[in-house]
């Protein structure tokens, strides 16, 4: 069973063996594949060849073969370098390999390629950077497709009188005049927004204690990768009454237009990062 294991690893991990100095002794097909390199070309090259300049100089990486060196194994995420010096992630462990009397005879590591993973996370990375600075400037608000909030910001909160606890899980209508509520107006612009159409425009909505906010804003559905309507959120802009109701249009439409399209592109994502 021990040979079997041993053999199904070979055939599904990259493998590479090193000695204690960081020689390479032997790699299996599938390292040999992953790095780019062939076999009677790096058989006998150092480690390091996979590193770059910067981190093979550092104390990091004489902290990593000096813990190998003690017999310590390492297990972790790292960048390394193809035979080309492009980047590649990997997820691997380096074991020490001991002698029947104790001694430290080579280093074995086992990996496997990440690099889809990461990219993917440095996108929602990016992508919630994006989020975090427009949360600052604008005004956003997000509802479940029955109108229930489920978050808001603080500059939207703030316009209209509210803290978090008080609207989260309440519904929409606690922010529209009360003879609004039952018309049919409103009911066909809730069916309009759950059946994934945009509606953009001026409302007039009402706060803490009856205050009247009018704000320029967009509703946009959030589409899941099925078509489906998931989520409805706000992007407001407060606007004094006494403004043009086209005062400030552009503005809000350049502020927006690269995170409406980031909206299109990456739906799934954003339900990741807002649901977080």
């Amino acid at each position: 069973m021990e040979q079997e294991t041993l053999l199904a690893i070979q055939k599904l991990m990259a493998i590479a063996q090193f000695d204690l100095d960081g020689k390479i002794i032997d790699a299996n097909a599938n390292f040999l594949n992953l790095m780019g390199h062939k076999k009677k070309t790096l058989i006998g090259k150092y480690h390091c060849i996979f590193v770059d300049e910067r981190y093979k100089n550092g104390p990091g990486y004489r902290d990593f073969w000096k813990s190998l060196l003690q017999g310590n194994s390492v297990s972790s995420e790292f960048k390394r370098l193809k035979s080309d010096n492009s980047e590649i992630w990997l997820h691997a462990i380096y074991c020490p390999i001991k002698s029947s009397e104790g001694k430290i005879t080579s280093i074995i590591k086992i990996a496997t390629e990440i690099s889809d993973m990461k990219a993917r996370y440095y996108d929602n990375y990016l992508l919630s950077k994006k989020l975090d600075a427009i949360n600052s400037r604008i005004p956003i608000i997000e509802f479940n497709t029955d109108g229930t909030i489920v978050a808001a910001n603080q500059t939207y909160l703030n316009i209209f009188g509210y803290e978090l606890n008080e609207v989260i899980n309440k519904k929409h209508s606690m922010l529209v005049p009360e003879y609004e509520h039952n018309s049919i107006k409103y009911q066909d612009f809730w069916n309009m927004l759950a059946s994934s159409e945009i509606s953009e425009g001026d409302f007039l909505r009402v706060g803490k204690n009856g205050k009247k906010v009018h704000l320029k804003a967009t509703y946009y559905p959030i589409i899941d990768e099925n078509g489906h309507c998931i989520r409805i959120l706000k992007i407001a802009k407060h606007i004094n009454e006494r403004k043009e109701k086209t005062e400030g249009s552009e503005e809000i439409k350049e502020l927006l237009s690269e995170y409406i399209k980031s909206i299109r592109n990456n739906a799934d994502r954003i339900s990741e990062l807002l649901d977080a």
